[in-house]
């Protein structure tokens, strides 16, 4: 996102507090998509094709962003000296780059909730060799994430500073090309785990069951009085029975209107639940806690690749007395320094 910021205010020319406007609302709509995908991989498409989907819009996102550095009508021609005579972007060079950040964002939208997950599933977690894939591939995944998040914040930002903004996006473009061929490539390969059903539709059954039923007392024994079907998922591990927020245990009460199919199912699974699904919610509310402390945590964050490097052009980066400087849009990197003193041993 740094590098973005500094490329809207030198070459569209945006004022600091739009450019950072901006790119605050492209990191929230990046950070927010990926719901939606997990919704759509989790219900229709599976993890294989929303990837797919998503691997090929973020391209079509990088070569279009690049473009609009390479082809001189796609920005705004540059500014005369002293910066008297400086214009900004017209309507449909804006709209070229609105659309080349859609793309981008559809595309995190589909690989940000499935990339893990769909590594997670080539390996088996019943067998201990299994396990063991599962821990190194996440290992491994978020070294060589922060690896390439440090490299693209140092190497490829200078180019994009100092050489060539249109050499510094094609770079990215480049080696996305190669990336999305090399996963296509192992298409016949893979082990493709078929949609379930999202969580968010079971989130809201379950309100909406122990809604209709606010009025039904708990049984005594819960273990052995709600609805709890054998457990057929490859995907979820079955959950016990808890004790904690109870009033969503009368999702699965059983009563005089509630139908269940020969299979095994609830006639209307708006209306009685699963203690499996009473579970799953019950998980999502214990983990908002958690999630709410992480807000504070990403606001400063957001400032750090915005405002920070407005802070960083202001000041004399070079290193001593020589003639380089450090590209302000670098500083972002040295949150991600920490990381290396702190990889788990297991790698």
């Amino acid at each position: 996102m740094a590098n973005q910021l500094v490329y809207l205010t030198t070459v569209f020319h945006m004022d600091s507090v739009t450019a950072a406007t901006m790119m605050n609302i492209v990191f929230g709509a990046t950070n927010m998509t990926p719901v939606l995908g997990a919704f759509i991989s989790d219900t229709f498409l599976g993890r294989y094709t929303t990837i797919a989907f998503a691997s090929v819009a973020s391209l079509l996102g990088m070569v279009l962003l690049t473009l609009t550095a390479a082809i001189p009508k796609l920005h705004p021609s540059p500014c005369k000296e002293n910066h008297q005579e400086c214009h900004g972007p017209t309507s449909s060079q804006f709209s070229v780059l609105i659309f080349a950040f859609f793309l981008l964002t559809i595309g995190a939208g589909g690989i940000r909730p499935c990339n893990l997950p769909f590594g997670a599933d080539q390996f088996n977690p019943k067998t201990e060799s299994g396990r063991r894939g599962i821990a190194s591939f996440f290992n491994w995944y978020y070294y060589t994430f922060t690896v390439a998040v440090m490299i693209s914040a140092t190497l490829i930002i200078y180019v994009q500073s100092n050489i060539s903004w249109t050499l510094g996006l094609a770079i990215p473009a480049t080696l996305m090309f190669f990336s999305s061929i090399t996963f296509f490539v192992g298409t016949r390969l893979y082990v493709r785990v078929q949609p379930e059903g999202s969580p968010f539709t079971s989130l809201a059954q379950v309100i909406a069951a122990a809604i209709k039923k606010r009025q039904v007392n708990l049984p005594e024994l819960p273990d052995k009085e709600l609805f709890d079907p054998p457990h057929h998922s490859n995907l979820v591990t079955k959950l016990p029975h808890t004790d904690q927020f109870k009033f969503f245990d009368k999702a699965a009460v059983i009563t005089s209107k509630d139908e269940i199919k020969s299979s095994g199912d609830a006639t209307d699974p708006w209306r009685l639940c699963t203690v499996q699904q009473v579970e799953v919610v019950k998980c999502f509310f214990r983990l908002i806690p958690v999630w709410s402390s992480c807000i504070m945590y990403y606001i400063a964050l957001t400032m750090h690749g915005t405002y920070v490097v407005y802070h960083a052009l202001q000041t004399d980066r070079r290193l001593g007395k020589s003639s380089f400087k450090i590209p302000a849009e670098s500083f972002v990197v040295f949150n991600m320094l920490t990381m290396h003193d702190n990889l788990d041993t297991n790698l």
